[in-house]
């Protein structure tokens, strides 16, 4: 609910903005790059009415980052 992305800290949202299909990497069939972007700031409301924890841990593998490992970045 209530998606919000900035480019960065310094950029006021972007309005009207909602999650592009593109970030879907597993069900994106369009000519775009897939996946989410690298840079940028995202702020979304979860909320759940329903009890049922196994079917909120699934869709929260599936629809969020939640869990996936940062990448280990290396500055030389």
């Amino acid at each position: 609910m209530n998606p919000v992305f900035r480019r960065s800290a310094d950029d006021p949202p972007i309005p009207g903005w909602d999650l592009p299909t593109t970030w879907d990497v597993e069900r994106y069939t369009g000519n775009l790059q897939k996946g989410v972007p690298r840079a940028g700031l995202l702020s979304v409301t979860y909320r759940s009415d329903d009890e049922q924890l196994d079917v909120r841990h699934e869709l929260r593998r599936r629809f969020t980052l939640s869990g996936v490992p940062r990448s280990v970045e290396t500055n030389h």
